[in-house]
C-alpha cells in the first residue's frame, strides 16, 4: 500500500503549489488563509502582500509573463477575494494564467439561508465563474489534490488564463491522511509538437512564397522562446513585425524588425503573400490581418498560424496551415525542417524597408528635440539612452505607452503591459512582479501620472521589499489621450486633467529616491542616480500638459482605427 500521512488541507495545498513551480504567494497575512500562508512560508515560498489585492494580482501576472510559471495570489473571505475581480477581467484578456485563491466564510454559514452575513457575497464565486477560466470550491480536505491539479490544467491547457479556487476558512485548517502527490506531466498536458504532415506543408509554402513576413506574437514572451523566433526568421529571412501586445518578441535592433505603427510596413503587407504568425490571436491591434494595411492583396495573401489553442484557428481571420502546438515544441520543429530544406535567401527589400523604418524613427524624434515644456519623443529617446539595453520596460496603456512604442527602442525582448484590455495602474504592480522574476536584471517602469496612480502605494511594497526597480514618469498632468477627442467633441476636457503632484517627494516619504527634472539636459544624469541608489526609485520627468492635444503619436492613426474599424465593417456588411 502506497504510503499515506496525514496533514492539513491548507499543507496539502502547497505541496501541489510547491510541485507546480510556485515560488511567490502574492498575499498579505489574512487569517482566513493562515493556514495556507504558515506551510508556504515553511515549505521556502516568498510571500509579498502587495497593498491591494489586484495589484498582487498583477504581480503575479508579470511574474509568469517572465519564466512561465503561473503564481498564486490570494484574498481574504469577502472583500479581499472581491478586489482580485478588476485584475482577474484583465487577466483573462491576457491570456495569463495566474491561480486565483479566495477563502469564504465556513460552508455551514454559506449554504444558510441568510442575510447580512459579515464578509460575505453571494455573488463572488458566480462573478469568478463568469470571469476566469475555471472556477472551483474546495469543500472538503478530500478535494484538494484534484482541485488544485483541476485548477493548473485549466490555467495551462489552450488558451492560457486565470482561475480561481476557493477555500473554506475552517475548511482549509482541517486534516486529513493523503497519499502520494500525482507530478504534473500525469494530469496535464505538458508538451504538444506538431503534426509531421503540417510542418512539412509549413516548409512547402515558406520555399514557394514570394514575400513572406513574419508576426511575431505575444505566447513567445511567456514561454520564453525568443531563441527560437531568431532562428526562424534567419531561415525565412525576411522582414518581421508583432502587434504592439507583443513589443520586444523580435528585438527592436534586429535588422529585420519593421515596426507595425510605422509608415514603412504599410509596402511590407502591401507586397507580403505569406504570413508567418507565431502564438498570437492576430488581434484588433493588427486589424485582425484583414482590415486597413491587409485589405489589399488579402485574397492572394496566404497565412500560417501556431497556436497551442485549437479553438484560435480561423477565428479572427481565415487561416490556411494551422499549426496546433505550443511553442517550445513546434517552433524547434520547424526551424529544424527548415534548416533541412535549406532556408531562403535574404528578402531582396528587406535592407531598404529597415532603413526607411529607422529613417523615419530617427526623423519624428529630431522634430521634437529643444521644446520646453519637455515633448514626450524627446523623454523617450533621451530615456532609451541612459536605460540599460538588457533592463526589461514595463509602461501602461494611456498615451505614455504609445509615445514609448514611436520613439523608445526596445533593446531587450521583455516589455509588459496590458494593452489588450487597457486597464490603467497595473503598471507598477508589473514593474514589481518583474523585478521579482528576474532578480539582479534592471527593471524600468515608464508610466504616465494618470498610471500611476491607481496604485501608487505599491511603492511602499518595493521599498519594504526592497525591489530596486525604476519609475520615470511622463508626468504632463493629464490623461493625455483623451484630451483631443474630448476637446473636439465638447471644447473642454472635463475630469482629464490633475492637480500638480511631485510624485518624487511621495517616495521619498516611503524610503525610496526621488528625482525632479524639467528639462532634457537632466533627465540621462537622474536615471543614472535613480539606477545605482541602491533602493526603489522614481524619476518625475514634467512634459507639457496640453501634450495630448498638440503631440499627438505617429502610431495614433492604427491606434484610433481600432475604435471604429470593425463596427464600421459590420455596419455594412
Amino acid at each position: 500500500m502506497s504510503e499515506r500521512t496525514q496533514m492539513t488541507a491548507g499543507e496539502r495545498i502547497v505541496q501541489n503549489f510547491l510541485q507546480e513551480g510556485v515560488e511567490i504567494v502574492f498575499s498579505h497575512g489574512e487569517l482566513s488563509l493562515m493556514d495556507i500562508q504558515k506551510h508556504a512560508l515553511r515549505n521556502g515560498l516568498r510571500m509579498v502582500g502587495a497593498r491591494h489585492e489586484s495589484a498582487g494580482v498583477f504581480m503575479a501576472a508579470a511574474y509568469y509573463r517572465l519564466t512561465g510559471k503561473p503564481q498564486v495570489a490570494m484574498g481574504a473571505q469577502g472583500p479581499g477575494a472581491a478586489n482580485m475581480l478588476p485584475a482577474a477581467v484583465s487577466c483573462r484578456t491576457e491570456n495569463i494564467p495566474v491561480v486565483l485563491v479566495g477563502a469564504s466564510r465556513q460552508h455551514e454559514s454559506t449554504t444558510g439561508v441568510r442575510v447580512g452575513r459579515f464578509l460575505h457575497g453571494d455573488t463572488l464565486w458566480p462573478a469568478f465563474r463568469d470571469i476566469c477560466k475555471w472556477s472551483g470550491k474546495i469543500l472538503h480536505p478530500r478535494q484538494v489534490d484534484e482541485m488544485v491539479q483541476q485548477a493548473f490544467r485549466e490555467a495551462l491547457n489552450g488558451r492560457p488564463g486565470p482561475v480561481y479556487l476557493e477555500v473554506d476558512y475552517e475548511g482549509h485548517q482541517q486534516e486529513w491522511t493523503y497519499g502520494p502527490l500525482v507530478a504534473p506531466a500525469r494530469y496535464r498536458l505538458q508538451r504538444q509538437p506538431a503534426a509531421e504532415a503540417a510542418l512539412q506543408e509549413a516548409v512547402q509554402l515558406i520555399a514557394q512564397a514570394r514575400s513572406p513576413l513574419i508576426l511575431a506574437g505575444e505566447e513567445i514572451q511567456s514561454t520564453r522562446t525568443f531563441d527560437e523566433v531568431h532562428a526562424l526568421t534567419r531561415l525565412v529571412n525576411c522582414p518581421a513585425t508583432s502587434p504592439m501586445t507583443a513589443r520586444g518578441t523580435v528585438a527592436e535592433t534586429d535588422a529585420h524588425f519593421i515596426n507595425f505603427s510605422s509608415d514603412t510596413i504599410r509596402e511590407v503587407i502591401a507586397e507580403s503573400d505569406l504570413v508567418i504568425a507565431i502564438g498570437t490571436d492576430i488581434s484588433e491591434h493588427v486589424n485582425y490581418g484583414r482590415q486597413r494595411h491587409w485589405a489589399a492583396g488579402d485574397e492572394n495573401r496566404k497565412w500560417i498560424l501556431i497556436h497551442q489553442d485549437p479553438a484560435a484557428f480561423g477565428l479572427n481571420r481565415p487561416v490556411d496551415l494551422p499549426l496546433l502546438g505550443k511553442l517550445p515544441d513546434v517552433l524547434p520543429q520547424l526551424v529544424a525542417a527548415l534548416q533541412a530544406a535549406g532556408g531562403r535567401p535574404p528578402h531582396p527589400k528587406l535592407e531598404k524597408w529597415r532603413a526607411a523604418f529607422l529613417k523615419e524613427r530617427h526623423q519624428r524624434i529630431e522634430e521634437a528635440r529643444g521644446k520646453q515644456p519637455i515633448h514626450p519623443y524627446e523623454l523617450m529617446a533621451v530615456a532609451r539612452e541612459a536605460v540599460p539595453d538588457d533592463a526589461v520596460v514595463v509602461t501602461e496603456c494611456g498615451l505614455t505607452g504609445v509615445y514609448l512604442n514611436d520613439a523608445f527602442e526596445q533593446r531587450s525582448n521583455d516589455y509588459l503591459w496590458n494593452v489588450t484590455f487597457g486597464l490603467m495602474g497595473a503598471g507598477l504592480p508589473q514593474a514589481i512582479g518583474a523585478k521579482l522574476a528576474v532578480g539582479e536584471r534592471p527593471v524600468y517602469l515608464v508610466t504616465g501620472d494618470g498610471g500611476i496612480g491607481p496604485h501608487i502605494m505599491e511603492l511602499e511594497t518595493a521599498v519594504r521589499h526592497n525591489v530596486q526597480i525604476v519609475v520615470i514618469v511622463n508626468d504632463d498632468q493629464s490623461y493625455a489621450a483623451e484630451l483631443a477627442a474630448l476637446h473636439a467633441k465638447m471644447g473642454e476636457t472635463p475630469e482629464a486633467r490633475f492637480a500638480y503632484t511631485r510624485f518624487d517627494q511621495l517616495i521619498e516619504s516611503v524610503g525610496g529616491h526621488g528625482e525632479y527634472v524639467e528639462r532634457i539636459e537632466e533627465l540621462a544624469p537622474a536615471i543614472r542616480r535613480a539606477q545605482a541608489a541602491g533602493r526603489p526609485a522614481l524619476v518625475q520627468v514634467r512634459v507639457d500638459q496640453d501634450s495630448g492635444l498638440k503631440y499627438l503619436p505617429f502610431g495614433n492613426a492604427e491606434l484610433f482605427s481600432w475604435v471604429h474599424e470593425d463596427p464600421a465593417r459590420q455596419r455594412d456588411r
